[in-house]
């Protein structure tokens, strides 16, 4: 056996009906190994295996997903708190020095007439595309 997937293997794409848009099977289910390190999809492939593109070893999922799925959601709830209590943005006039968090800075570019300056900032937060 080969240790690199075999180049014939490559699975370009997968079109699947849209009656099964709500029971979509998963790759271990199909037979194919994504790379994690250059994203070439294989069919046939076998997690000992390494990438033919870009000879990486080929697993099935990523390692330890779930713990770093869990430090990344705790490491976010940790930083929500900060975010929103600690001004992280100073904005100056003439006149004036405000101090705000991110909620109450896109409250004052709203207030002030910045519209836009305010729904990027808000689009941001969301993860939405301005």
């Amino acid at each position: 056996m080969s240790r690199h997937a075999h180049p014939d293997a490559l699975l370009l794409h997968a079109d699947l009906p849209a009656q099964q848009a709500a029971s979509v099977p998963d790759a271990a289910s199909l037979g194919v190994i994504g790379c994690h390190h250059c994203g070439t999809v294989w069919e046939g492939a076998h997690p000992e295996q390494r990438c033919g593109v870009c000879d990486a070893p080929l697993h099935v999922r990523k390692r330890d997903s779930l713990n770093r799925t869990w430090a990344l959601l705790i490491a976010a709830c940790i930083m929500y708190i900060p975010a929103n209590l600690m001004p992280v943005m100073v904005t100056r006039t003439l006149f004036d020095e405000q101090r705000d968090t991110i909620m109450s800075g896109v409250i004052y570019f709203w207030t002030s007439g910045e519209w836009g300056l305010a729904v990027g900032v808000r689009g941001q937060l969301s993860g939405a595309v301005v």
